[in-house]
């Protein structure tokens, strides 16, 4: 089965009953940078890759409240990339940058 197209985070809601970026009353927003990824992993021996979690049904990832509904959907990390119009490539080029960034604001 193919991700549906269309814009998945606007169906998110009506599909999972939250979207994943939303902030629920009782949490805090804390972002997962890319370093602190490298650094659990590292710890861990797990690969990066197994941060982007995935219930495998839309009940049990509607019952767990912080799913993504592009990563449900597709089949393949590929299916999920295409949803939202990027490739791998891009989106290491975006940590790369980021991460530039991110140094030189340090600096400041």
């Amino acid at each position: 089965m193919r991700a549906p197209t269309g814009p998945v985070c606007a169906r998110c809601p009506a599909a999972l009953g939250a979207s994943c970026c939303e902030v629920k009353e009782d949490e805090r927003l804390a972002t997962l940078t890319r370093a602190d990824v490298e650094r659990i992993a590292a710890h861990t021996g797990l690969s990066t890759r197994r941060f982007v979690g995935r219930y495998g049904d839309l009940a049990e990832a509607r019952a767990g409240g912080s799913a993504c509904l592009a990563v449900e959907e597709a089949e393949s990390m590929e299916d999920v990339l295409a949803t939202f119009g990027t490739t791998r490539e891009t989106v290491e080029e975006l940590g790369a940058q980021l991460a530039q960034e991110t140094r030189e604001h340090g600096r400041g």
